[in-house]
């Protein structure tokens, strides 16, 4: 192992208090997941903010989601959300419709061009995480899954209410 390898493997051995420790590698580990997926989403031609949006639309199915819902889901201001969907449907991969529930909010949804784009990358993207995760067992994906969940509604249940 290289000695920056090393480093970023040590970065927070000095912090006695575990759950400030915990902050640590949570950022570290963001940091470091980031790095890996920035060289994926490069090959595919898309930024991280539009895949993530493309697949949480995908997801949504035929009735999409408002730009509401898919802002709160990727944790960005209305902004940027209407920026981000300004660009998608730019490209011909979301399309904005009317939400036939609230006159007054719209909805994104995907387009044929989208699925294209997913149903090619799809597979991919499963395969390659696949790979970075393979040096754990699938219990310890399993166990590592569940703690994080349990962490995020811990979060939202006490800091975002």
């Amino acid at each position: 192992m290289s000695r920056n390898m090393g480093d970023l493997l040590n970065t927070y051995d000095w912090i006695e208090d575990v759950s400030t420790k915990i902050m640590g590698n949570f950022i570290k580990t963001t940091l470091l997941v980031d790095k890996i997926f920035d060289k994926y989403y490069k090959e595919i031609g898309l930024s991280k903010p539009q895949f993530q949006s493309l697949y949480l639309v995908y997801l949504a199915g035929d009735e999409g989601m408002t730009l509401s819902e898919l802002g709160s889901k990727m944790c960005v201001t209305k902004a940027n959300i209407t920026t981000l969907v300004d660009r998608m449907e730019s490209y011909g991969f979301m399309q904005r419709v009317s939400n036939p529930k609230d006159r007054r909010s719209i909805k994104t949804i995907i387009t044929k061009d989208g699925k294209k784009i997913l149903d090619k990358v799809l597979p991919e993207y499963k395969e390659f995480s696949g790979e970075i995760m393979g040096f754990l067992s699938d219990e310890e994906k399993q166990i590592a899954n569940d703690l994080l969940e349990k962490i995020q509604k811990g979060l939202i249940e006490t800091h975002l209410k």
